[in-house]
């Protein structure tokens, strides 16, 4: 029940109060916050993505870790949602249309993706469970294309750019 209250609490504070109060408490208890690195408008768009899945401040750190550090996927996670020949097509194929898009928003992204995958004939769940699995390292997240409009588009095409070369390699 106090879980649940303090989640609450969290889901209802503004993103930049509730920003500077996990600054303060990672201070108070000597953690090293991961969130250090970027600055204090692309942490709370970070923030505003997780904030609905923390209970704790300590919840922070741990939800947003892709965010900070690029995820070394492993092979076998990558082809989880698709056999490898398939997962290759969807990252290379993303990878070919995200290039070209010129108005980086999650809209776009998403819009940009359905047809994609419709068009080249994949489910939803290959296609964005298998982006999800390249951007992101973790099956369970905020939104796919609310994470990769974050990220940039340079760092998203990086990152499918290394899942592709984990696939090639084996």
């Amino acid at each position: 029940k106090l879980a649940w209250t303090n989640g609450y609490y969290i889901r209802n504070t503004p993103s930049d109060l509730l920003l500077s109060k996990i600054y303060a408490w990672a201070e108070k208890f000597e953690v090293d916050l991961l969130c250090k690195v970027k600055d204090g408008s692309f942490n709370q768009k970070v923030l505003d993505l997780v904030k609905e899945r923390m209970k704790l401040l300590s919840d922070f750190n741990d939800s947003t870790q892709y965010f900070y550090i690029v995820p070394s996927v492993p092979f076998d996670m990558l082809v989880k949602y698709a056999e490898k020949d398939k997962t290759l097509a969807i990252l290379e194929g993303l990878s070919s249309l995200y290039e070209g898009v010129a108005n980086w928003t999650s809209t776009d992204i998403d819009t940009l993706s359905h047809e994609f995958a419709s068009r080249e004939g994949h489910s939803p769940k290959e296609a964005f469970m298998t982006l999800r699995v390249a951007v992101t390292g973790n099956t369970a997240t905020p939104p796919i294309f609310d994470v990769c409009a974050v990220l940039g588009k340079e760092e998203v095409l990086a990152r499918i750019q290394m899942a592709v070369n984990t696939l090639k390699s084996i």
